[in-house]
């Protein structure tokens, strides 16, 4: 007997091979797409910090009284400083930036600490 199509327990189990190959490269690509994601986040932040960095330094008298360094870190946000974080991306996951200075009593130095927080979306 000459057989030149394939049957039904062939053809399942082909489907059945591609749908778990599908389903395994599906994985991957929503894990690197969450990597690249948080990556960019990351960036976006550290790009922030730099810049309320640069505008303390620039700008800000350190001989204000708000800068008592008693003060914890959350008296300190980005209203005293302007608005730094902008873009949909960043605002829409309630991104927070708060800094602080310190002062070493050895030094007229003062150390200045930025922190930007957000909330990462569950993909």
């Amino acid at each position: 007997m000459n057989k030149k199509a394939f049957s039904l327990a062939e053809i399942i189990i082909s489907v059945l091979l591609i749908t778990i190959m599908s389903a395994g490269m599906f994985g991957a690509f929503v894990g690197g797409q969450q990597l690249i994601y948080r990556s960019r986040h990351r960036l976006q932040a550290m790009y922030f910090a730099r810049e309320a960095y640069d505008r303390l330094r620039a700008n800000y008298k350190y001989t204000d009284s708000e800068m008592d360094v008693n003060i914890p870190p959350a008296k300190h946000d980005e209203s005293e400083i302007g608005t730094i974080i902008r873009g949909d991306d960043m605002t829409s996951l309630g991104t927070d930036l708060k800094y602080a200075v310190a002062s070493s009593d050895q030094t007229a130095y003062k150390e200045v600490t930025v922190y930007v927080t957000w909330t990462e979306p569950v993909l």
